[in-house]
């Protein structure tokens, strides 16, 4: 079967129609293992009954391997929001109930999250080696489990299908507490940047826009699983610091690393 037209890039893998009504992911050479990784995440989380897409194998064409998925339609949560930022309230609710939804699933087979968060710690060349110790030491204190958790949830990473709202990019799900993926839905929504060519008004709109989205969203969440504001917020210092390894613009980077210091000296 040949590759159909090419919907998507990124660093690590394009996406090209499969077929009418699936794509293919196909990893670029630099990868390495990364296309089995994800096949073996994404194969477990499709069964545990949640909207995710089907994943149907990993297959070859043009001299190129890649991972077979359902293809979704519809906009992201974002583009919606953009749309009608009056129901941001709404997309708020959406995002807390599909968090809380997933952590009452167990995922014991994924990598741990704290392993995954140590590990990333120790690569990053932004923070001292005493730094790197210290965070890595509180994050040592922090709660374990075993519960699903995306590792990257955000408007972005949601699209709302004629059939209701569907979570994709599973690449960096972990098992882990859901303390700490929610910690990680506010750093990106509190601290990534926007687009650098995005018009300054436009800019300082979605600013506000996200703002309200993640306090809203932080409050239903609580509402919803009986977490704390504190027991979220204790995740923030080692998260920042595992984030600074990412493709980030240097002016996140920055707001990182002045949190990270606030963090440890505050």
């Amino acid at each position: 079967m040949k590759l159909g037209k090419r919907i998507g890039q990124g660093y690590t893998a394009e996406v090209f129609e499969w077929g009418s009504d699936k794509i293919i992911k196909v990893f670029r050479p630099h990868t390495g293992g990364l296309m089995e990784y994800e096949w073996r995440i994404s194969s477990q989380v499709a069964g545990l009954g949640l909207p995710v897409p089907s994943v149907y194998g990993i297959e070859e064409a043009e001299g190129k391997r890649g991972i077979v998925y359902e293809r979704v339609a519809g906009p992201t949560l974002t583009q919606v929001i953009a749309a009608k930022p009056w129901r941001i309230a709404q997309a708020a609710g959406q995002l807390a109930a599909l968090h809380a939804e997933m952590h009452r699933r167990e995922a014991p087979g994924l990598p741990k999250q704290k392993e995954m968060l140590e590990r990333r710690i120790r690569e990053t060349s932004l923070l001292s080696e005493d730094t790197k110790a210290r965070v890595i030491e509180r994050l040592s204190r922090l709660p374990e489990e075993v519960r699903l958790c995306h590792g990257d949830l955000h408007p972005e990473n949601i699209m709302m299908t004629a059939q209701g709202p569907v979570i994709i990019d599973w690449m960096t799900g972990v098992s882990g507490h859901p303390d700490g993926d929610a910690a990680r839905t506010r750093l990106v929504l509190d601290y990534a940047s926007l687009p650098p060519g995005m018009p300054k008004p436009v800019k300082l709109l979605f600013t506000a826009l996200r703002r309200q989205l993640c306090r809203t969203y932080l409050k239903e969440y609580i509402r919803l699983t009986g977490s704390t504001m504190e027991s979220i917020e204790a995740w923030l210092l080692p998260l920042a610091a595992a984030r600074l390894v990412e493709s980030i613009t240097e002016e996140e980077r920055g707001k990182l690393l002045e949190l990270v210091n606030r963090q440890l000296n505050g």
